[in-house]
């Protein structure tokens, strides 16, 4: 796999996401920014959709993941934060354009990389879902994911996410970065901070 990446960071100025705690907007920037740092220490030419809280359509960021891909190759990850009306709902799910064999398999290692970083969090796993109906993963062109780190509609995790900001934007940045590692690789990697022990 060539070593770029294109982060989209979810939602952004006027369109906060998910409404509770500070906007989901806030927690996808914070990992998309700290996921960054982990892959340019490791020699990876990183895109980002965004760099602060900027609003950016859906169209004009396939067009730079679609720019940033024609001249570097790699792959796309968007990254984001659940909601659900039932308040208990939590964990990590990744989706992939149905008709992509690269984009599944990205999204098994995310649940592979999330097994391996935080094996007391591997029951609230979430695991690989299609999701062909979502507009940054329909229109790219490099293998896609769109990761949902966590649902801050459960009262507990966003009061645990907001304690612990910075552990938390570490670990799913290195759950993210564990999908471009090698199985073996990935398997002797460090482990990141574990979560809602």
């Amino acid at each position: 796999m060539e070593k770029s990446v294109f982060i989209d960071a979810g939602h952004g100025g006027v369109d906060a996401g998910c409404p509770m705690g500070a906007g989901e907007k806030y927690y996808n920037l914070g990992v998309a920014l700290r996921l960054r740092k982990v892959l340019e220490e490791r020699g990876y030419k990183v895109g980002m959709s965004r760099l602060g809280d900027k609003s950016v359509s859906l169209k004009e960021r396939c067009q730079k993941a679609n720019a940033f891909y024609q001249q570097n190759g790699g792959i796309f990850v968007s990254i984001h934060h659940n909601a659900a009306e039932d308040e208990e709902a939590c964990g990590i799910e990744t989706y992939y354009y149905g008709g992509s064999a690269a984009g599944k398999a990205l999204a098994e290692k995310v649940t592979k990389a999330a097994e391996k970083y935080s094996p007391v969090y591997a029951h609230r796993l979430r695991g690989e879902k299609v999701g062909s109906h979502l507009y940054v993963l329909r229109h790219t062109k490099a293998p896609a994911i769109l990761v949902e780190c966590e649902f801050l509609s459960n009262p507990h995790r966003l009061l645990w996410i907001n304690k612990h900001l910075e552990v938390w934007f570490t670990h799913m940045a290195m759950v993210i970065e564990g999908t471009m590692r090698k199985e073996e690789e990935l398997k002797n990697h460090t482990k990141a901070p574990v979560p809602f022990v």
